[in-house]
């Protein structure tokens, strides 16, 4: 606050880490006029869509109060879909059963999950084989889109065939030469596991 005149922390979602309670009680202990903190109710690559919206509005001379409603905005149309070819790093961490893993592992089934309107993990569907669930999230990314153009990142953990192969399909639904790949940060890699792949989808105006 030495060098500038306002802080706007965007933070991961409080459904899923303390991180926001943390950040808004310093934030008040600082100055909670010029250190404002957003729960973006997002986590890894659908934190970043929210970040580059508001960067981009900063760049284009938003003071604190318009940034954070830019951020608030942004996070409310943006979306998360992600499968994994195994739920077994999920049992191995007591996020599922060994059961349901088993189950899963036996059957071919591949869970499809997102956030819900808290920031919190939910159920998204599952599909028989893992490129039937790239498939599924790319139709549940036209779905969320509704028509509206939109920008779209793909993150995965070392499966770069699985996350190209998903580009491609996103590439021609939604007409875009495109999208960009990134890897997994790896503390969420340790916990979705290796070959894990996410989509995030941020609904322009």
């Amino acid at each position: 606050l030495e060098t500038h005149e306002s802080v706007l922390c965007l933070s991961l979602s409080s459904g899923l880490s303390g991180t926001y309670q943390a950040a808004a009680a310093a934030a008040r202990l600082v100055d909670g006029a010029r250190v404002r903190v957003v729960d973006t109710r997002q986590l890894s690559i659908t934190l970043g869509l929210v970040v580059e919206a508001v960067g981009e509005a900063i760049a284009a001379g938003a003071g604190l109060d318009d940034a954070a409603a830019v951020a608030q905005s942004a996070a409310r149309n943006t979306k998360l879909f992600a499968t994994f070819p195994s739920l077994d790093t999920a049992a191995r961490g007591g996020r599922v059963s060994p059961a349901l893993a088993r189950v899963a592992r036996l059957t071919g089934l591949k869970p499809l999950l997102s956030l819900d309107d808290d920031g919190r993990a939910e159920k998204a569907g599952a599909h028989l084989g893992f490129a039937a669930a790239l498939r599924g999230v790319a139709r549940r990314a036209r779905r969320y889109a509704a028509g509206r153009p939109v920008r779209l990142l793909i993150a995965h953990a070392n499966a770069v065939g699985a996350a190209e192969y998903l580009a491609e399909r996103l590439c021609r639904t939604f007409g875009t030469s495109e999208i960009p790949l990134v890897n997994l940060a790896a503390v969420l890699a340790a916990h979705t596991g290796p070959g894990a792949v996410g989509l995030g989808v941020r609904r322009l105006d």
